[in-house]
Order: C-alpha cells, then structure tokens, then sequence
C-alpha cells in the first residue's frame, strides 16, 4: 500500500488508495501547494503488476498516467482511458555494468496533454560504465486546469556513491526565459524514504493541484540507477518566477499546405527566328524612280514596295516587238517562197537543193520568230520587274537605297526585306540530362522516342513576368552535338500582336505533365544532416519533424514531393506531410521538436512604421549630446577614464579569399599563419574566424600591459613567416597587421531627417569628408563604417544577352581591363632632346573612365561588316555601392554610423571630445537635410560614474568631519583634522601623475576610502595634546611637543603596516594587478601624506589653534557625553567578564574563525559585477540563409519593440550584423538600446535589469527569430556582451559536425542548469548551400578551362572585383555581377554560359550539377584548434564563479576525450584573477605580521593583532552574502583593505596593554585598562572611516554597482570589526600574552618614564 505523500520536505500526508487510484485530501487544494518543493510517495500501489528482474530494469517496463478520470494510456496517437496497462518493451539491463548484458538501456516517455492530462516527455538513457545515469524530462501545462505546470527532471551520478546528493532540477521555457527549482537527497535518504519493494511511482496531473511519480520497480534498484522526483508548481513555484512560468509556450504561425496541380519544368535561354524570312532585290538594272512604303510597317502580299525607271524597259519593248513584227513578215515571206518552189519542186523545175535552201530559209525565218518572240517576252517581263512587289505579307525593314540610286542585278543590291511574324519559331539548346529525361517520359507513356507528339513549351520576353507566350515544340534535331553536348530544339509560336520579333533572346520553359502535389511556403523549410524537413504541429499542440524532398519553386512556395521509402522491406515507412498537417510558417526559432507551441492561424504582419522618436532640439547640422559635468574632478592634466588600462591588447591579422568558402580558407589561410603567429612573446590567446565570403580574421590577445607597438612587429614577422604557405590569390590581395582596440567609444550617425539624400550619398559623405577627419584625431584607432555604401561601378551583367552574342564574362573582363587603364603617355620634348626644342609637352589621353556613360561605351565587340557592341548593349551600369549586405538605422530613420575605435591605451573622454570638437566644426559645411547625431557614448558612463564617485567623495567628507566635530566637540579642534583631509587628497593626485595613474573609478574609491584613514592619525595628535593641556595645564605649544613625543611611535607604526598591506598588491600583474595597483597606490600616497601631515602640519595647528576645553558643552554634546560614558562603563564591564572567561571567548572566537572560513565557501565567486552603462543590446538570429529582407522586418518590429519601452531614449539598428560574434551575416541583426540618463529612471521599471527583463520577454514572441538582450561587458574589449565565454575546441579533428552536436549537447545542459541562462552557441554547420558537381572530364574534352567556370559563377553569381576607377578624388572599384533578376533562382545557374575550344557556347547545365547541402557559414579556431563559441550568463541568483563551476562540470560530463575546452574574455581574467586573490591576503597577512614582530620584538605577540582581522573579513563576507553580492575583485579590494585597517584598531589596544603590562600591572589589568581608555579614540576613528564609507553603500546611478560591492564589504567588515573587535582584542592579548610569558623569551620593556608617558599620553 501507498503509504504516505511527502510535499516538498513538509510532513508526509496520509493516503488512501481506491482501485488503482491514488486518493489525496480534498484540503490539499492550491493554496497549500504553494511554492511546494517536490512531492515524493512511498509505497505500493496495488493492482497494478510490475515484472523485476534480478539485476536491472524490468523486461516490461509499465508506465502509467494516473489522472482524476482514470487510468488513462498512449496509444500512439492520443491518451485512452483502459484498464489494462500500456507496456513499454526494455532490454535487460543490469546497472552493474557487467559485460554480459547489453550495454545501453534507451527508451522514451511520450504522454501529449489530453482533455484532463498533464504532459510528460523525454528520454533516459543508461550508461553502464561507470555507473553512469543522466537524463531530462520536462512537463507542461494541463490544459484542463491553468496554471498547473509540470517538471523537467535531471539527473547525473558519475558514480555510484551512497552518500551521493542527487540534485534535480526542473525547467518551463516556453519564450527562452527560464524558471528554476531543485531538490538535493542523498542516497541514504532516498533509502529511507522508499518502502520495501515492489514500488510503483506515477506521474501524472490530479485536478489542478498534484503531481505524482513514475518509475520502476525495487528500491534496491530505484538507487542504484535513478530516483525520479516531480516536482509541483501550482500557480507558480515562488513569488519570484510566477510571472515566468505563468506564460504560455510560445506563439507561432501555421498553415495547412496547399493542393494544387503543378508540373516539374525546366527553363531554358533561345533566340527568335521567323517562319519566313525574304530579302528584297532588283531584278534588272535601273534607277530608282519611286519608293512605295514605310519603314516597319506590315506589308501584303502583291503590294508595290519599289518602282525602277520603266521607259528604257518600254522602249526595249516596243523595239521588241517590231522585231518581232519584222520577223513574222520574213517567216510568211519564207513560208510563201516554200510554198511555190514545193509546187515548182513538184513538176521538176527545180532541184531538191533549191528546195531545201528553201525550207532551211523557212526555218530560220521561224526561228528568229520565236527569238524575237522570246525577246519580246523578256522585255515585257524586264518592264514588269521595274515594279518591285511584296512576295509575301509581313513586316518590312527600311529600303537600303534611295531615289534615283541605281541598282540593278549585276550590283547584287539588296533593297529591303520582309518577315513574316504570324509566327514565330524559338530555337533552344537543351542538354542530354533533360533530353534522356524527356525521353524516359516518352517511353514511360507507351509513346516511341522518335514521336514527336503535341509538347507544350512557354516562352518569356525579358522583360515579362512568367511565362505568357504558348506554343509547341515542332522539331527536334536528330543528332546530339559533340561539342556542346546538346541538341537543338524549335517551338513555334503564335504571334498575332508582333511582340515577338527574330533575333530576341527568350525565356523558355518546358513543362511536364501536371500533378496534385503539396505546396508550403519555401521559409518553413529547414535543413539538418538528413535533409530537408518542416516543423508540423499536431493536435495536441507539440510540435514533430518531417523529413521532406523538395522539388520545384512556385513563386514563393515550394512543391513537397512524397518522402523516399526505405530499402528494407520491412522497415516503418516515412511520415509523409499531408494537406490536414499544420505546418509552422513563422516562429521557427522558438519552436522546438517534441515542445508545445501556441499556434495562430493568421500571419502577423510585422509593424513597418518606424517607431515615433522626438525630433531633438538640434539645427539641421549638428546635435548635441548632454554629457555631465567633470570640470569638478578636472585635476590639473590628470587623464579621465573609467578604470585605468586594463583592457588586453590584442593585434588583428585580416586576410582575403575571393569566392572561397568557410572551410577552404580555414583550412589554406587561417591554419598557416595560426601555426606561425601561435606562441608569440606574451600572447594569452588567439582566435580566429573564416567566413564564407572569404575572410578571415585572426586576433592575438597579450597580456595586459605588454607594448602592443612591439606585439605588433613580432606578430607581423610571424606572418611573413607563414606567406609562402598562402594561395597565391590571397597574397595579391594583401594581408594586413595592426593593433586594434576591440570596444566601439562611440557612434556617429549621420541622418537625413528630410529624407532627401538617401544612404548612399550619406555614406560616400562620411567617406569623403568625415572618416578621413576623424581618423586623424589622437587616440582614435580605427574608424569603421556600419552601413557603409562606399561607390562603386557596378556592372550588372544580362547572361540572356551575353550568350546571345557569343560573350562570355571573361570578355566583358578583358574589355573592361583593356579600356579602364591608367595610362602613362610619356612627353614630347623631353631631354635628352635635339637643340632648339623650346617647349616640353605632356601626352594625356583618356586612361581610367570615370562616369556612368563612359563605361557605358566601352566596346566588348566588333562584327566583319562593322558593327559595334558596347558594354550596355548586354549589361546595366550605375554608379552604385559596393557591398549591400547591411543597413543602420536610428530610430527608425535610415542612417549611416560611424564606429569610432580608440587605439589601445587611450584615453577614452580625450577621444571622444576630441571626435566631437571635430563633428562640430565639420558640421558648419554640412548641407541642408543633413545633421549627425552622437546618441551612443560610451565615455558618457564614465563621465556619470565619475562624478558620482565625486558627490560620493563631497558627501564621505562631510560625514567624516561631522563625526569628528561630534567627538571633539569644538570647531577650533575639529578643524585641524579636517585641513588633513584636502591636504593629504591634493597630494595624493599631485603623486598620481608622475605614477602615470589617471583619475578613474578605482583611484577615486582609493580617495573615498582615504578620508576615513586620513584622519585618523590627525585626531591621535589632536586628541592627545588636548588631554595633556587639560589635565596638566601646558600651553598648546609645549603641550603639542610633549604629544608629539609620545605618539610619534605609534604614528608611524601604523602607517607602516597599512603601507605593508598595500604595497606588495601594487606589485602584481594582469587586470587583477592593474586593478589592486590604482586602489593601492592611492590608499598608499594618501596614507603616507596623513602620516607626514600628522607629524608637521597638524602639531603646527595643535600649537596655534588649540585652548583649553570649555567646561560647559551645549544640550546635545552633554546628552552625548552622558550616554557616551554609561556605553564606556558598559563596555569595561563587558570586558571585565570576558576578559575572566577567556576559555568561553576562545571557543567563541573559533566559532568565528570557523565562520569566516565558510563564509568563503557561501559567497559565490565574481570577478566584477555588470554595471548599468546606459545602454545595452539585442541580438537577433533567424533561420539560416534568411535574406536581409526577412532581417528587416524582424528588426522593425523590434525597434516598435523598443519604441514603447519606458526607458529607452534611442534605438541604433544594425542590419545584417551579429554583435555576439562580430560578423556580417545577412540572418542576423543587432541593436544598441541608449537609455535615458540614470536621473531620469529613477523607477522600478526603468532600472536596467526589468528593461532587459521586458524587452526579453516582449521579442520572445517574435516567431521568426530568436532573439537576445544582454548588456555589455563590464570591462571594454573583453567579449561583446557580458556573462562567460566557453571555448569548445575540437582536438581530435572529429569534424565540425560533430563539434557542432557537442556544442548543442552542452548548450542543452546549459539550459537545463539552474545556475545557467541565455546559453547560445555561435556554430551552426547547417546553412543552406548549394555544391556544383562539374564534370572535369567532360570540360577537358571540350576544351573549357576550369578557371573559366569558376570566373563564370564569381563574376555572375559573386561579385568579382576587375579593376578601379576615379572619381571625387578617390579610387573606387569596378564590379562585376549578374543583374539581381538573374541570380535569384538556383536554375539561373544552368542558364550561364561558357565557351568552348570551338567558339560553341555551352550551358553550365551540361558540365554541372546543382545539389542542395548544408554547411558552416563561418569556422573559427581558437588556439589553433576548431571551435565553437558558448555564451551565457548566470541565473539569476546566481554568481558568475557558479556559472563558470557548472560549465566545468557540464563539460566533464558531456565531451567526449576528443573535445576539450578554454575560457576568453572576461571569464578567462576572472580565473585569472581568482588565482591571485589568496596570494593577494596571504602577502597582507604575512606583511603586517612582520612589521608588527619587528615593532613588538616578539613573534607571539603580533598574533593579538593578526587574529582580530578574520573579524572584520567575516562582516564583509556577511555583509556581501546578505546583499546577495558576489566576492568580486571590489569586495577583494576592500578584504584587503580590511586587513589593514583592522590591524590599525587592534595595535591601538595592543600597544597600549602592553605598555601598561610592562609598568607592572597583570596582563588582565593591563588589558582592561587599556580597552577603557582606548575606547574613545577607537571609535572616534572607526566611525569616521565607516560613516566616510556609507554612501558607497546606498550608492545609485552609474557605477553603483561596483561601489556597493566595495562599500558593502568595507562597511561591514569594519562595523563587525569595531563593535566585536572591541570586546575581544583585551581577550586575545591576554590569551597571547600568557603563551608568551610561559616560554623563556626575552622582551625588553620600556623604560619606566617612556611607559609612565605612554600611560598618561593615553588617558583622558
């Protein structure tokens, strides 16, 4: 039986079991399950049967949702209620690890939310070796009763251990924001709690307030491998993360596919020809007399075109035919000369010879006849061809000839010509691929291959959409050619509107036949290493993933062709997409397989108005930045910053590819000069990143402190080094070494409020006017141009056009090489030259083009007859940018920013006024419409912090002579101590310029501090010569002398040992030295200027200043002095006890030992705390290979976003720019968020940490994107935002893959942690690509080079670079790319085309095949290895030491030993530093305990001292842990400071007891007696110190956080150090004093005047 239900670690509740279901009081409604921890059952729930095995997880594993409406089963599809229960096979496994079994266990839990179910999910997986177990399950809202929510379970045990703490932790993201809780049981108590087995545990959802368990069978076992603990959440886990977990998942668009018919075509580039075509030509010789039709006009058939002179024609005629005539008169005459001697023949009167000269006169006269007729005839026909008519009906072209030309047949003169265009044919070329698959299809259908058919075939002008012209293919060649590996077909078209005219280039397309196919938006596809897939939401709202082949694009949609079967017979088959499939459409970045999603049926349409923002009160020409006050912290030439130099320098090598990818040049650039550069004289680290747009940057980072001019020299010989090693390619491109400062001081934004000039003319401004200016003003490093459009002449190539006339890019190259030349045509009558020569002349002629039109005329291209082609008969030429992949934008307005970089170990406020005297004065030339506008400064921050620190400085002096003058109680005395204070501070800043130190938030604190130190030794020599003049009645000169002599000693022993405390920390290295240094140096110089003026100053104001005191003191000072000394007499009875139960006070005093150890260990570890600069940022990331065009919209909305946060002053948008990794990347975009001034945010909601908060939670919705706020760094140029950075390297060459799936396993653990948020993972090797297979063998053959492919894709896909022209003064380059419209389809690479040896040209559809893959858009190394960059922060509640611990356990746990890891940025300074912190206290301990044993001439004796400081550590440690502060590098300076000051108070007491001892009173009345009259002064001291210190602890405003962390941990520390230390130093000193009196050392005490002195010197 069920015996108990155990909520949280509260009272175990009885209950009671009813059938197979758990019962639990009706009283454990909501409300008590408030902020419940856990809920944990013991016992055995009956019926329910569970099979065990001997040695591991049952066989048959049953799980059970056990809900209000009964037991309740996943099918498969949707939870059933039954009786019987659902089994879930398991291997046998045994937990041991023994060999021969098998060696993972694997399965999974799926329960999806139901009517009345919670949801459960997740996998287990068992890992023998080691005894090794970890696992995740997550459970969600029950849909039935809001505002319940489910758990994920984590568990990790390394090893079996009984007394081991399982700690499980559960997790709600439903935005990317995360809610944590976590239980720790330890093996033992798991024991306890568990009933003897069999056990059953069930998880599930009971009304709206229970969660239970599920789990296995036998306790024995349950320990041995998993102790699964649900953990409740009703209506929120605790008042702090209600609103977390009270949000829903996350919003996303569906839609269900569409079905449509659609056909698989293949497109296709031809040329027009006319079904006729006739050439116009005289047929006789003549003069043209008459011209009868327009030019271009339709012409019909028989119509007269031409009229040639017809009266020699006509007189050929009529000559002709009297010819004719005459010869018919000599035929009858012939005729009837035969007739009469064929009569006279007859009667023999003549011979047959007449007769036959007869007949042969008859026969000639017949056949010059029939000449003459024929002659006739052609002179008729020759008249007739005198008019010219139209052989067929169609258009004309103009006449070639004019009136009164002759022209004839002999001349060959063509006169005109006629096309017929009813009709039209379109030749094309198509490839043998496509050609055996239409044949293929041809046989499929039952049809022979030489059938030609009815094939329908589309066509495309240029300049149409689609394709609107239809017609058939009528003839197809019979032969495939050779050399182009292609054959031939025609399609005819009609033409009845004569748009379509012989010689144009077409688009033509060939369609198969249509099919009802699924069609989804081409956005939702994503890739991953199995291919293509969309995200399907099912009913139960959780999202799946199908895996989907992908055929052709339909506008913006894509066809799903059916998933492939599997090749075993018996396999499952695919998830097939169907048309009832909710798909996601956007809002793929927040959705994640097997999590729920809210979906929404309609698109969002995001905001495209750009957010309202407040015109400022500027002129059209310049803006002005308020920027507070420093004139009051202006100290002579004393630099200002915010924290002296202590960023790492670091060098930058830069390195080009044209048309590499990411991994070529990671693996031929980045990899050689990495092997050089690696170990270079003080380098810490370096990283590099390759991209594919074939760049690659390298940064070396050195030690803080190293001279970045030498690490530049040695870095660049490093890389000579590595040259020779580069391709060629890349050193003609040139690789570049400089120094560099890694942080943005400040951006200039140059706007058009009017919108009158557009961003290029902007950005080619700042280029030619601006960039150049302010890169010349000291200190400024680089400026860099975001946005920037630089000109460029573009060359936007027509491939349809090219090919048409044989060009091929390498041409268009040659031309363009050959006519933009910078030519040097030497001189005319230069020496040496003949004598006389008087003049000398210059040759100049056109060399370098420089206008649109000029380049417009370059000729690419001359025919035999003559004619011209110029470059913008097959290209469009602008003036144009050069690179588009990014915009700016401030608030809302387009914009152009200038990132202006300071040089390493400049001053930053110098560089920033500097910039801004030289944006003013630039500014007066500015044209109407254009203003700049300076909305992010970083040195605003420091101005702020600064002066803060002063009013901070102002306020600590005030309180400081406050309490003194309250103590004192005259203005005459107080004021002495108080001429200390700006004596000993001037001083100090005059000493800090020869140290080269700057005024900086450090030195400042070191001054803020010294006003509480400074006076102290001023109020010794006042407070004891004022004694002596009342209670031995000297005048104040010789009384001062007689103080002087008496305290002179003790003076200077205590500034020693302050100066013992703080000189050896100025000597260590690193940020962490640089840091101690300035706090140091200042404490040290203030410290020995108090001591100075103590001994000369103050003794000269004693002598002057001083009177006796007034008898009578005003109401409130007597009320002081009374309660004053009552506390006195309080005290003395307190110490009297102690000092009687010195066994009880040490015990004590252990305890507090013992405390200030642990308290070590409670305060998390920081290194500095992030401060609020007044600004931060967002970073967003869409799915990869999203155009810019999706960024923008993103980005739009969140600039609306921002608009409405109160708050927030100004927006900055970079579009096209990852902040988090420094890369252009057209998916990503970034925004600087200015805030209003810390004045004006004075609410809860507009502190930055609830902005960020807000701005998070609100651009979580944003589907298509996942989106980061993070604030920066709190040291400038570590990192980009702040939290760690987590090196993942790949040392055992597994692949980037792999690394890849590392990178994302220990980001999901991240995740899961509670001490771990916003992790993100910069590595994504899934980027859409496209890899081209070309066919070498078949290029060789034809005689096409490889190169000549390659320049082809470059120029027409890429944008190749040719040569350079002029213009404004500056060199610009010529571009060389296919117009947009045709490089926007992956088709559109087939369509390209190149030469062959033949002069043939030959698509690339023939030599290529286009495959779609996936691949890294960007590789980075770090230190030499490949890796993957994990960011993240520290949860809240949580310090970044703990972040960093459970990264180090993350990655124990999750890299394999071929993967290790590194720290960078802050992180990396923080271990760093961590380091130095215990050498830091141990170096104080050891300093102050030596000048105290050569003080004191004991080695015991100082222990008094030194033992009374753990004290004062403990109250900054608690002080610290109460505010919730880290034990960053300010609370260590302030320990360090503690130690010091802390000793101060205790030599006051010790020095005094032992004085008195060595009189001759006993150790306890030597003691006591000098904690009597030591208390005065000692609280004196310490009040004025702790007050001085007060307002760092309620500080607010910039730079609050880091002087609350310092101010805390100093304030407390000395508040427990005065109060407690009071009471137990006298006890100390006696303990010590006894040891020391026990063993035979000899200390010699002082003389019996020197201690009568002393005594009296102390009394009052």
């Amino acid at each position: 039986m069920i015996n108990s239900v155990a909520f949280g670690h509260g009272t175990p509740v009885d209950v009671s079991v009813v059938g197979n279901q758990l019962a639990v009081p009706h009283h454990l409604s909501t409300g008590t399950l408030n902020n419940v921890a856990g809920v944990l059952i013991t016992g055995e729930l009956p019926g329910i049967g569970v099979t065990s095995t001997a040695n591991g997880v049952p066989d048959g594993t049953q799980i059970y949702l056990n809900i209000a409406s009964g037991l309740m089963y996943w099918n498969g599809s949707s939870l059933v209620p039954t009786s019987t229960s659902f089994v879930m096979e398991a291997p046998t496994h045994d937990s041991f690890g023994n060999s021969n079994v098998s060696p993972v266990l694997s399965y999974s839990i799926t329960a999806l939310t139901g009517a009345q179910a919670g949801m459960l999910w997740g996998t287990y997986d068992s890992t023998p070796a080691g005894w090794h177990t970890h696992g995740t399950f997550s459970l969600f809202p029950n849909s039935a009763s809001p505002g319940v929510y489910g758990v994920g379970v984590t568990v990790d045990s390394p090893q079996h251990d009984e007394s081991e703490a399982f700690v499980l932790s559960w997790e709600y993201d439903p935005t990317g924001a995360f809610s944590h809780a976590n239980v720790e049981l330890g093996v033992a108590a798991m024991q306890q709690a568990l009933v003897p087995e069999p056990s059953t545990f069930v998880i599930g959802a009971i009304g709206g307030a229970v969660l239970l368990l599920v789990g296995a069978n036998g306790v024995s076992e349950m320990r041995r491998w998993i102790l699964a603990i649900a953990l409740l959440c009703a209506n929120g886990c605790n008042s702090a993360d209600d609103s977390a977990m009270q949000r829903t998942p996350p919003e996303v668009t569906v839609a269900h596919p569409v079905l449509m018919e659609t056909a698989d075509y293949a497109d296709y580039t031809g040329t027009l020809e006319a079904l006729e075509s006739v050439e116009i030509r005289a047929r006789v010789q003549g003069f043209l007399e008459k011209i009868n039709f327009t030019p271009s006009s339709r012409v019909e058939k028989g119509q007269l075109l031409f009229q040639i002179e017809q009266a020699p024609f006509q007189t050929k005629v009529d000559y002709a035919t009297a010819k004719l005539a005459s010869t018919k008169a000599d035929l009858a005459l012939a005729e009837a000369q035969l007739s009469r001697r064929e009569d006279l023949a007859q009667r023999g009167a003549i011979t047959q010879e007449e007769l036959d000269e007869a007949r042969a006169e008859r026969e000639v006269a017949s056949a010059a006849v029939e000449e003459a007729q024929a002659a006739a005839e052609q002179a008729q026909i020759d008249l007739g061809y005198t008019s010219i008519h139209a052989p067929i009906s169609g258009i004309i072209g103009r006449s070639l000839v004019d009136v009164g030309n002759l022209v004839g047949a002999s001349e060959n003169t063509l006169l005109t010509s006629i096309v017929d265009t009813d009709q039209i044919y379109a030749y094309f070329e198509v490839s043998e691929r496509d050609a055996l698959e239409y044949l293929r299809e041809k046989l499929s259908n039952g049809s022979k291959p030489t059938e030609r058919g009815n094939v329908p075939v589309k066509l495309g002008l240029l300049d149409e959409q689609g394709f609107p012209h239809e017609g058939t293919i009528d003839y197809v060649d019979n032969t495939f050619s050779a050399e182009t590996g292609t054959i031939q077909v025609r399609g005819i078209f009609p033409n009845p509107t004569g748009i379509l005219q012989p010689g144009m280039f077409v688009r033509v397309r060939i369609e198969g036949q249509k099919q009802e196919r699924l069609l989804v938006k081409e956005r939702a596809i994503s890739a991953d290493l199995a291919g293509k897939y969309v995200l399907v939401v099912n009913s139960d709202n959780i999202v799946e993933t199908v895996h989907v082949n992908v055929g052709q694009i339909v506008g913006d949609m894509r066809v799903i062709l059916p998933a492939d079967m599997p090749d075993e017979p018996d396999a499952d088959p695919p998830r097939q997409l169907t048309a009832n499939d909710w798909y996601i459409v956007n809002g793929l970045q927040r959705a994640r397989p097997g999590l729920p999603v809210t979906p929404k049926q309609t698109e969002a349409v995001p905001a495209k108005e750009p957010p309202a923002k407040a015109e400022p009160a500027a002129s059209d020409t310049s803006s002005e930045t308020a920027k507070p006050d420093s004139s009051l912290i202006t100290v002579g030439f004393l630099p200002i910053e915010k924290t002296p130099d202590i960023t790492p320098p670091t060098v930058k090598v830069s390195a080009t590819y044209p048309g590499a990818s990411a991994t070529v040049i990671a693996d031929t650039v980045a990899t050689p000069i990495e092997q050089q550069v690696n170990g270079v004289e003080d380098m810490i680290y370096m990283s590099s990143k390759s991209s594919d747009d074939g760049k690659m940057d390298l940064t070396v980072t050195f030690e803080v402190g190293t001279d970045i001019d030498m690490a530049t020299v040695l870095v660049q010989n490093r890389v000579a080094i590595a040259e020779p090693q580069l391709p060629e390619e890349v050193r003609q491109q040139g690789i570049t070494v400089k120094k560099q400062s890694t942080n943005i001081t400040l951006l200039v934004n140059l706007v058009s409020p009017t919108g009158e000039y557009d961003e290029l003319y902007l950005s080619n401004y700042i280029n030619l006017n601006i960039k150049d200016v302010l890169s010349r003003v000291p200190g400024v490093g680089e400026i860099v141009v975001f946005g920037a459009k630089d000109y460029g002449m573009r060359i936007w190539l027509d491939p349809n056009r090219m090919a048409a006339r044989n060009l091929t890019t390498n041409d268009i190259v040659a031309a363009l090489r050959d006519q933009n030349v910078q030519v040097a045509a030497g001189q005319i009558g230069a020496p040496p030259n003949p004598t006389g020569q008087n003049f000398q002349y210059t040759v100049n002629t056109l060399g370098r083009l420089t206008d649109v039109e000029e380049f417009e005329d370059i000729v690419v291209k001359t025919s035999d007859d003559g004619r011209v082609l110029r470059l913008k008969d097959v290209a469009r030429i602008e003036l144009g940018a050069q690179a588009y992949n990014n915009f700016v934008v401030l608030n809302g307005a387009p914009s152009i920013a200038l990132g202006v970089y300071q040089l390493p170990g400049a001053n930053a406020l110098a560089v920033a006024d500097g910039v801004k005297a030289e944006m003013e004065r630039l500014a007066k030339d500015f044209k109407k419409g254009v203003k700049y506008e300076i909305v992010f400064d970083t040195t605003l921050f420091v101005t702020s912090s600064i002066r803060e620190v002063v009013i901070t400085l102002v306020v600590a002096a005030i309180l400081v002579v406050l309490t003194v003058y309250v103590f004192l109680q005259d203005l005459r005395i107080t004021l002495i101590p108080t001429i200390t204070i700006p004596v000993s501070l001037i001083g100090t800043l005059a000493v800090m310029m020869p140290l080269d130190m700057s005024v900086n938030t450090l030195s400042l604190f070191g001054l803020v501090l010294a006003i509480g130190i400074v006076v102290d030794d001023s109020i010794l020599v006042v407070e004891n010569t004022m004694r002596i003049i009342d209670t031995e009645g000297l005048p104040a000169k010789e009384a001062t002398e007689k103080a002087m002599i008496e305290i002179t000693g003790p003076v200077v022993a205590t500034t020693l040992v302050l100066l013992a405390v703080f000189v050896p920390s100025a000597m260590l290295s690193g940020i962490t030295g640089r840091l101690y240094q300035q706090f140091a140096l200042t404490i040290a110089t203030a410290t020995i200027f108090s001591s100075v003026n103590a001994l000369t100053l103050s003794p000269a104001l004693c002598g002057i200043l001083l009177r006796p005191s007034k008898s009578k003191h005003g109401v409130f000072f007597t009320a002081f002095n009374r309660v004053f000394d009552r506390s006195t007499k309080g005290y003395s009875g307190i110490v009297g006890i102690f000092l009687r139960k010195t066994a009880i006070v040490s015990i004590v005093m252990l305890v507090f030992y013992g405390l200030t150890v642990g308290s070590f260990v409670q305060v998390p570890g920081g290194f500095i705390p992030d401060e609020d600069q007044g600004y931060f940022f967002v970073n967003t990331q869409l799915p990869d290979g999203a155009t810019l065009e999706r960024t923008q919209e993103v980005l739009d909305r969140i600039d609306a976003i921002l608009a409405k946060t109160d708050g927030v002053a100004d927006v900055i948008t970079v579009g096209g720019y990852s902040i988090l990794d420094s890369l252009f990347r057209t998916n990503a975009g970034c925004c600087f968020v200015i805030l209003e001034p810390w004045d004006d945010r004075t609410t809860k909601e507009t502190q930055i940490n609830n902005i960020i908060q807000s701005v998070f939670v609100q651009t979580s919705q944003i589907e298509d994107a996942i989106t980061l706020a993070f604030m920066p760094p709190p040291i400038d140029g570590l990192g980009n935002a702040g939290g760690f950075e987590f090196q993942l390297q790949d040392r055992g060459a597994a692949g980037i893959v792999q690394l890849q799936a590392i990178a994302s396993d220990v980001v999901a653990a991240g995740t899961a942690d509670p001490r771990l948020t916003r992790m993100n993972s910069n590595l994504q090797t899934t980027v859409p690509q496209l890899y081209l297979d070309i066919d070498r063998t078949k290029a060789s053959k034809e005689g096409i080079p490889l190169e000549t492919i390659f320049s082809t894709l470059q120029a027409n896909l890429g944008s190749l670079y040719v040569n350079d022209f002029n213009k404004f003064g500056r060199v610009y380059k010529v571009l060389l790319q296919a117009d947009q419209q045709y490089r926007s389809r992956i088709d559109d690479i087939n369509q390209l085309q190149v030469r062959n040896r033949n002069g043939k040209m030959i698509p690339l559809s023939t030599l290529l095949t286009v495959e779609e893959t996936v691949g890294p858009q960007t590789i980075s190394h770090f230190n030499l290895y490949p890796s993957a960059t994990i960011t993240g922060q520290a949860a809240p509640g949580y310090s970044s030491g703990q972040a960093v611990i459970a990264m180090e356990q993350i990655a124990r746990q999750q890299l394999p030993p071929s993967m290790g890891y590194e720290w960078s940025g802050v992180t990396y300074q923080q271990l760093e530093a961590g380091n130095q912190a215990p050498f830091v206290f141990c170096i104080a301990f050891i300093f102050v305990f030596l000048f105290l044993a050569a003080q004191y001439e004991s080695w015991t004796i100082p222990l008094a001292v030194i033992l009374s400081v753990p004290l004062a550590i403990l109250g900054a440690m608690s002080s610290t842990w109460l505010r919730s502060f880290d034990n960053n590098i300010y609370t260590q300076i302030g320990l360090v400071l503690l130690i010091g000051l802390a000793s101060k108070s205790a030599i006051m007491i010790v020095e005094f007891a032992k004085q008195r001892h060595a009189e001759g009173l006993s150790i306890i009345d030597a003691a006591a007696e000098a904690a009597h009259l030591r208390f005065r002064p000692i609280l004196m001291t310490a009040f004025s110190f702790i007050l001085g210190v007060f307002p760092l602890v309620i500080a607010t405003g910039a730079g609050a956080a880091s002087r609350q962390a310092l101010g805390t941990a100093v304030f407390g520390g000395m508040l427990i150090a005065t109060v407690v230390g009071v009471l137990v130093i006298p006890v100390l000193y006696v303990i010590i004093q006894r040891l020391t009196e026990s063993e035979p050392v000899a200390v010699q005490a002082p003389a019996p005047k020197e201690a009568k002195a002393a005594s009296e010197s102390e009394s009052e």
